[in-house]
């Protein structure tokens, strides 16, 4: 579950995500090969550049290095402002195979063992972050302004809050181009507390919503007696829906269901962490407004994520409970 509510969507399942100074024009949006003066098009103000760069006439930013070597050889130099004049009339040999790169750098995500409001004062929280962006990627950790862990390759951190109370977090997240993107959030810390049953601290997945990819949902739990055993849930509601059983991996379909709804179940497993089933359900027709090419329920269905924790004693936690609809989702 993320530190920060940004409406974050969910697989089939659920819940649980700069720049640098310009020669000419935004230099830190260059997405394709020889536009080093980011126009949007390639032109003979490109060649020139390049040309002006070689002859140490202008500096270039290390994005504008990156995209002016067209022929990806590591060097920018004259072969590559000819290659651009080449491409300008149509000859296309000489060119990086990739034309155009996605770039942009960005968070994916960022969570914790303990959500905000869970963590204690005295007991370190480890932090986890996911960056987007051209490598190799690197961060910065911040607690109320002052540095806590300086830039490294380092995509966790923790950290020991000494008192209760609100905290100003931030990570910054720097490319290959050393552009950066820093995403800030509120945390709250309170007092030392213990329970003798057990208590989840924070469910969470390995990033952030992306219906192209598979979700890892990830529990932390304390309290109670050791060891753990966890049940994750899904359900929701759709008329036109079936299940794919290949594809459900540590789910179950749970055949007490109403028609109409669906629950999948893995009951009590040793997991702390599991993938969720994505592709494992699909619709027959589209909802209206949806083209029959979306085979993504959770761009419509309301999905529930409920998570219980089971101690050695079968003393259980209460269900943390995670509901995405369809205004949830990103456009």
């Amino acid at each position: 579950m993320k530190i920060v509510r940004k409406t974050i969507a969910v697989l089939i399942v659920l819940a649980m995500m700069i720049s640098c100074g310009i020669i000419a024009g935004n230099t830190a949006t260059i997405s394709f090969f020889g536009d080093v003066d980011n126009d949007g098009a390639l032109t003979s103000v490109d060649a020139t550049m390049i040309q002006r760069y070689e002859a140490s006439m202008i500096e270039f930013t290390k994005r504008q290095q990156f995209f002016g070597d067209v022929d990806n050889n590591g060097e920018t130099d004259i072969v590559d402002a000819t290659r651009v004049q080449s491409r300008i009339v149509g000859i296309k040999d000489g060119f990086y195979s990739v034309y155009e790169l996605d770039t942009d750098t960005s968070i994916q995500n960022f969570c914790a063992d303990y959500d905000s409001g869970l963590a204690m004062a005295g007991v370190p929280v480890t932090f986890y972050v996911t960056g987007r962006g051209f490598a190799p990627l690197s961060y910065e950790y911040y607690v109320d302004g002052d540095i806590v862990q300086e830039r490294s390759g380092q995509d966790r951190f923790s950290y020991t809050f000494p008192t209760a109370g609100e905290y100003n977090m931030s990570v910054t997240v720097y490319n290959g181009f050393d552009e950066s993107e820093t995403f800030p959030f509120l945390y709250h810390v309170v007092e030392p507390y213990s329970t003798d049953e057990p208590v989840i601290t924070s469910v969470h997945f390995n990033h952030w919503y992306n219906h192209y990819s598979c979700h890892t949902v990830s529990v932390d739990a304390i309290g109670g007696s050791e060891p753990y055993r966890y049940c994750y849930t899904i359900s929701g509601r759709s008329d036109e829906v079936r299940i794919d059983g290949s594809k459900l991996g540590a789910f179950q379909v749970d055949d007490s269901a109403p028609q109409g709804e669906f629950r999948l179940t893995t009951g009590y497993i040793e997991a702390n962490s599991v993938d969720t089933p994505y592709e494992a359900i699909h619709k027959y027709i589209p909802p209206e407004g949806l083209s029959s090419k979306d085979h993504d329920l959770t761009k419509y269905a309301e999905l529930t994520l409920t998570v219980t924790v089971k101690d050695k004693n079968s003393e259980e936690s209460t269900p943390y409970q995670l509901t995405f609809k369809n205004e949830d989702l990103p456009e």
